[in-house]
């Protein structure tokens, strides 16, 4: 093996340390080779040192400017850093290299959702789709712009050829089902929030959003035991505890709602809206706390 090579066989194995070793010595020998560049960076990413990596890619796209590789995972790092503006300059120009980088397409069409671009997001998915009819993430990721568009129906079907392409992709029946809930069919939602939790017995979303369903369908008892699976999987989780409440609230429910709001309160004493929440339900009850 080359140094390089030995590199990536290690950072495969999870051996970052002897990874970033093999990639240094590769460096030491080539300064300019942009491959152990970008190893190296990777390794770095995988193990969370993301300002690291990405000096990595940038020397790797420094020697060698036409490398599509280093802009897609530094794109990856500045994501993960909050930056999500250079992140989609970096997705857009591993794109001008190669314009079918499915990838690249999905990644960037990623942080256009997040920014409300969502006509742009549609388009990155869908002619990622167009690339790779059998991408599920795809039809996931272009479902939920469809659904933050208020296109429920093509929400829906997006969801379900992703479920089609994977019958184990556990957030495309979590999505799916929060699809359901908000077009009213409570019924389906459930089933998708059942599927996804025997898929992932410590799936907290899946719990929370199926005690939410079960609020809509008359059924408080089987909502609170699923928002106390919830508690026990996340116990120290204001937000969590808040949501909780405020289905339970909204739902006509002040005296349950009341210990979760006081448990969001106590948890982040700092947070208003939980305060606020806890204040309205005490009001509605006719108590001060």
């Amino acid at each position: 093996f080359s140094y390089n090579g030995r590199g990536n066989v290690k950072r495969e194995l999870g051996q970052y340390e002897g990874a970033i070793a093999d990639y240094s010595e590769a460096i030491r020998l080539n300064p300019k080779y942009a491959f152990a560049f970008n190893g190296r960076g990777n390794a770095y990413q995988e193990q969370g040192e993301f300002d690291l990596a990405i000096l990595d890619y940038t020397k790797a796209i420094e020697v060698q400017p036409n490398y599509q590789l280093p802009y897609l995972n530094r794109g990856n790092a500045q994501r993960e850093l909050g930056r999500r503006e250079n992140a989609i300059s970096d997705y857009s120009e591993a794109l001008r290299i190669n314009p079918n980088s499915v990838s690249a397409l999905n990644n960037r069409g990623n942080l256009y959702r997040e920014l409300g671009e969502l006509a742009l997001a549609v388009s990155d998915f869908s002619r990622a789709i167009e690339l790779s009819s059998t991408f599920a993430f795809a039809f996931n990721n272009r479902g939920r712009a469809y659904r933050e568009q208020g296109k429920l129906q093509l929400a829906i079907a997006d969801y379900s050829q992703a479920i089609n392409l994977d019958s184990s992709y556990i957030v495309a029946y979590n999505n799916r089902g929060n699809a359901y809930l908000q077009d009213g069919q409570v019924t389906l939602a459930i089933a998708d929030y059942d599927q996804a939790i025997g898929l992932d017995p410590g799936f907290v979303e899946a719990f929370m959003a199926r005690g939410m369903a079960m609020l809509q369908l008359g059924s408080p008892a089987s909502a609170k035991a699923d928002f106390e699976q919830v508690v026990k999987l996340q116990p120290s989780n204001a937000t969590y505890h808040r949501r909780i409440a405020e289905s339970l609230f909204s739902g006509g429910h002040a005296a349950e709602a009341l210990p979760y709001a006081r448990k969001a309160v106590e948890l982040d004493g700092a947070d208003q809206s939980s305060a606020r929440l806890l204040s309205e339900i005490l009001a509605s009850m006719g108590e001060v706390d």
